[in-house]
Order: structure tokens, then C-alpha cells, then sequence
């Protein structure tokens, strides 16, 4: 199903995530329809919407760190939605083709590299 953005990006609904700026759409979870997630819906999509259309930047990184913090209404839609969770996957699949979230990639190598020193020291 799509929709159209208030900025004229289409909007498509889909099963699994949180949202995604595709390029030349928007990636939403198909639960976003539902009344009760309108709030949560807009701060989403104003987010997505600040990103470029191209491949990801150092402006959508710093995007995704001025929209980072802990949001309640996000997290109670995380704990009833798990097919919410792969938002997190630094690997999606969409359209046949493969995508790799580059900033994910790196703050998962970061982690990983901070809990390796830490586990060093310790």
C-alpha cells in the first residue's frame, strides 16, 4: 500500500522495521496506520524526511545522531512490535536487492571493538 508524505516522498507500508528512506520512497511499518502510533508516526517521518536521496552521507549520519535519544512512545512500540526490531539489522532486503546500512555496520564495529578493549583491560 502507499501513501503520500506531506514533502510529496511516497509512502509504502511494509511488515518489518521502523522506517526507512529508500531514495525515491519511505519504508514504514504498516503498523504506523493504526490511530493510536499517529504522534510517533510523524516524529518518524519528519526524521526520515531530513535524510538525502542519495546513498547515505555524512549528513544522514548526522542526522541519525541529532534524532538518537530515548523516545517512550518508540519504545513501547518495540515492545509490542517485534518484526520492529530488524531495523536494527545492518543488512536489509527490499525490492530484490540488498542493502547495508553503513552507519550500523560502523557503530557495531565500534561496540565491538570498545568491548574488546574493555574485556582486555579487565
Amino acid at each position: 500500500m502507499q501513501a503520500e508524505g506531506n514533502q510529496g516522498i511516497p509512502i509504502r507500508y511494509c511488515g518489518w522495521g521502523i522506517a526507512n528512506h529508500m531514495g525515491d520512497h519511505i519504508l514504514l511499518h504498516k503498523k504506523f496506520k493504526e490511530e493510536r502510533f499517529k504522534n510517533l508516526k510523524e516524529k518518524i517521518l519528519e526524521h526520515e524526511r531530513d535524510h538525502t536521496t542519495g546513498k547515505y552521507s555524512m549528513t544522514d549520519a548526522k542526522n541519525d545522531m541529532k534524532h538518537s535519544g530515548i523516545d517512550l512512545e518508540l519504545l513501547f512500540f518495540l515492545a509490542e512490535t517485534p518484526s520492529a526490531w530488524l531495523q536494527f539489522s545492518p543488512i536489509t532486503y527490499h525490492q530484490k536487492k540488498i542493502y547495508f546500512d553503513k552507519y550500523l555496520i560502523t557503530m557495531y564495529v565500534i561496540f565491538i571493538l570498545f568491548l574488546g578493549l574493555a574485556w582486555k583491560i579487565a
